[in-house]
């Protein structure tokens, strides 16, 4: 009874965009496996609900766009109550739509398919949920420093320093500083204990060297 009060909810919310209004059942989930990874179905119908689990901060790219047909399409992204319109998208790549988003919260993210005109011309499409990388865990500089444990819980430890001072700012994925610290060898540790979950970037500057890293908070 409460995966279909759901559906309902849902079918309901989506009225003002939906060509395909009284479908939006749930057909499949496509989460990517890791970071950087695509997960595809190959026949999506309009009106199709598709749910993927999304992580806080990171990226995501929702697409219609490896189609080669003449299907016109919508994708519309809602949260993960099914209650508030996150993205919408008709006609991105042609007659197909792609959305490309930033979570903001760790859960479900529902995906509504539709299609024009659903109930003479509905056909198969391929849909792909693509988790894009959005920074490097490596640095890009040719340092040798590296951060543990990563994801952390309360503390940062630096390996690799050099007898020198370094300057670091971790920032939020909006580019807002929330820490500045200096460290070097004998004080090399970051208290993160703070931070709520979620993704950071580290930036660490020696002299002209810079070192940037992408942090998890657990």
């Amino acid at each position: 009874m409460k995966k279909i009060t759901f559906l309902f909810v849902l079918s309901l919310s989506i009225t003002a965009f939906s060509q395909c209004p009284f479908n939006n059942t749930f057909y499949i989930n496509l989460t990517p496996a890791s970071e950087g990874g695509t997960a595809s179905d190959a026949c999506v119908f309009g009106g199709d609900l598709v749910t993927s689990n999304v992580v806080f901060g990171e990226t995501y790219v929702v697409s219609l766009c490896n189609n080669t047909g003449f299907e016109d399409s919508q994708l519309t992204l809602y949260d993960s109550t099914g209650t508030m319109v996150l993205g919408y998208s008709d006609d991105f790549c042609g007659v197909y739509s792609e959305i490309t988003w930033v979570a903001n919260y760790t859960g479900i993210l529902n995906i509504i398919v539709d299609e024009f005109p659903c109930l003479t011309g509905n056909a198969c499409m391929n849909l792909d949920v693509t988790w894009q990388n959005n920074l490097s865990n490596e640095s890009f500089s040719s340092s040798s420093i590296s951060i543990y444990p990563n994801p952390v819980n309360d503390v940062v430890n630096f390996n690799n320093l050099k007898n020198e001072k370094y300057n670091v700012s971790l920032y939020d994925i909006n580019g807002r500083l929330l820490i500045y610290k200096e460290i070097n060898e004998n004080f090399d540790i970051l208290d993160v204990s703070s931070l709520n979950s979620g993704v950071y970037q580290l930036e660490i500057i020696n002299g002209e060297e810079k070192t940037n890293k992408k942090l998890i908070k657990n």
